[in-house]
């Protein structure tokens, strides 16, 4: 159970008693690397972009990152990228923290002809504790 600062305050206040939750032990498991299953690496794009795992696309300004992302997108809602999913559609989850969806995403959706009903935007959305 979480406790918040307002109601520790009123306990104390109170004059109830306070207990601090018991530490989760943490334990260090150590495996020889021949018990280890190997597992096939599937592939969004062939050889390029592994499924299940984390991509970043780097390089300087201008470089054309978003227009490969919007790209390997468009593909996918299609089912036409090379890899282990082709004829397969799939949607994409684009987390833009600089561009406008109406202004600029949605748009490079448009021009590169994905199926925008695939793309999935996520937001963020603040709530105060207190």
């Amino acid at each position: 159970m979480t406790r918040t600062a307002a109601e520790l305050a009123r306990r104390i206040a109170a004059g109830e008693p306070v207990t601090q939750q018991p530490k989760p032990i943490r334990l260090l498991e150590v495996t020889a690397a021949s018990d280890i299953e190997e597992e096939a690496t599937l592939w969004v794009w062939e050889e390029r972009l592994p499924q299940g795992a984390v991509s970043i696309l780097v390089g300087r300004e201008g470089g054309g990152k978003s227009t490969l992302g919007f790209d390997i997108a468009a593909r996918l809602s299609h089912g036409v990228l090379a890899g282990d999913l082709y004829g397969q559609r799939k949607g994409t989850i684009i987390a833009a923290t600089e561009d406008s969806w109406r202004k600029t995403i949605k748009p490079r959706l448009m021009a590169v002809e994905a199926d925008r009903s695939e793309e999935r935007r996520v937001g963020k959305e603040c709530r105060s504790r207190w």
